[in-house]
């Protein structure tokens, strides 16, 4: 049986019907549902940060409640990062904007930096519930950040250029670095058979052989003086 090849107004017609929202990728091909932004308020708290941490504690945000493989970059005219799933007709939308701002800050001083905003979408119960918690998650990971209240809120530029911005937002959680082994070195002349103790100075010796940190040769040589000892 042939494959048929989707053109992009058949997936867009499909998207529409599904109730999906969609954003182009950089390339302008292939489209991602993701959660409508919400409208800019007239005032908010923002955070004097940098771009790049505005958009870490973006993705964070979306990471304490859904896998990191599973979020992408909102690619659209607004940044900042997104997930869903859509599973047997039930369908929910998580995103966290970020928008560079500029208004009035305290006694009237002009003020700029990041607004963070959570947003959601769905047709299922969950949806909702994920919402709730995605709100959750970006206020306490902004409770870290000193904020200040701002009015006339209004848009200003993203410092990045989308190339840029799309080149870094490959973000995760760093790994748990390994513990660095120092390997100790021991000198087989060094390791003396304490009286009454041959046993455990043999079992000893032959962990540090299992662990490298002696050579088989070594231990050998060792057990074997041990040994004719007894």
């Amino acid at each position: 049986m042939p494959v048929r090849k989707l053109t992009l107004p058949v997936f867009l017609a499909l998207a529409i019907a599904a109730g999906c929202n969609t954003t182009p990728n950089n390339s302008g091909g292939f489209l991602d549902p993701v959660a409508p932004p919400p409208e800019l308020p007239s005032s908010a708290t923002i955070y004097d940060i940098s771009e790049d941490r505005a958009m870490d504690i973006a993705f964070a945000a979306l990471e304490d409640i859904h896998p990191p493989r599973g979020i992408s970059p909102i690619e659209g005219r607004e940044r900042g990062y997104s997930t869903f799933s859509n599973s047997m007709g039930s369908r929910w939308f998580a995103a966290v904007y970020v928008f560079p701002v500029h208004g009035t800050g305290p006694e009237g001083a002009p003020t700029s930096g990041y607004y963070l905003a959570a947003a959601d979408d769905g047709n299922s119960a969950l949806a909702e519930k994920i919402g709730d918690q995605l709100q959750s998650a970006l206020a306490t990971r902004l409770s870290s950040v000193d904020g200040t209240k701002v009015a006339s809120l209004a848009s200003s530029d993203y410092a990045s250029s989308r190339r840029e911005y799309i080149r870094g937002s490959s973000r995760a959680s760093p790994p748990t670095p390994t513990p660095a082994v120092e390997k100790i070195v021991v000198v087989p002349s060094e390791v003396k058979a304490p009286s009454g103790d041959s046993l455990d100075l043999l079992e000893r010796l032959k962990e540090l052989s299992d662990k490298g940190v002696i050579t088989k040769e070594d231990y050998e040589r060792k057990k074997r003086e041990i040994l004719d000892k007894l």
